[in-house]
């Protein structure tokens, strides 16, 4: 069983090198780099095999270049659910959720706080809570976001093969040394 594992592991790492040479020979194209960030422009989430597909052909450096161009930033859409609020900071920054989160809950309790009697507290809970809401939602987008992009960059379409050593101490107080293989496809 051992030996197979071996055989299986040495036969990944040998097509990863190889694929590596591959790519170093041949870097990707001025097509390849429009493509994606046409992806990017249109969708990453609807895109993302695809972007993943034609990210395998990038060098390290056009990558990490696309990620900057396309990185997502949290500030100007604080700012701007900061002093505007009903989640216009959330809508310029392309959060459909977060925006109508924000506009529905801001006008809703601004118009629950007009009525009269109980529903005034209501509509200022609701006003209130939607507006610190509001605050939150661009830092957890663009870090959703960038996770995504980042991801869909740097994730290899053939597969990845990472070693790492591994040290630690057992319950028993036993100390052991090793190498940790990880596999994604």
């Amino acid at each position: 069983m051992k030996f197979m594992i071996s055989l299986v592991l040495i036969i990944l790492v040998v097509f990863k090198l190889a694929n590596a040479q591959d790519n170093r020979q041949s870097p990707a194209g001025n097509d390849d780099i429009l493509a994606v960030q046409m992806l990017i422009k249109d969708d990453v989430d609807r895109n993302y095999f695809e972007i993943v597909r034609l990210a395998s052909n990038l060098t390290p450096a056009q990558k990490s270049f696309i990620f900057m161009q396309y990185e997502k930033s949290g500030g100007v859409p604080f700012v701007l659910n900061l002093l505007v609020g009903l989640g216009i900071g959330s809508w310029v920054q392309g959060d459909v959720g977060g925006g109508l989160l924000g506009t529905i809950g801001g006008l809703g309790g601004f118009a629950l706080m007009q009525s009269d009697g109980s529903t005034v507290q209501l509509g200022a809970l609701i006003f209130l809570s939607s507006y610190v809401i509001d605050l939150i939602l661009p830092w957890t987008y663009s870090s959703r976001y960038n996770s995504k992009l980042r991801n869909a960059l740097s994730r290899s379409y053939y597969g990845s093969i990472n070693f790492a050593p591994s040290f630690g101490v057992t319950s028993t107080n036993n100390a052991f040394a090793g190498v940790s293989v990880s596999l994604s496809f």
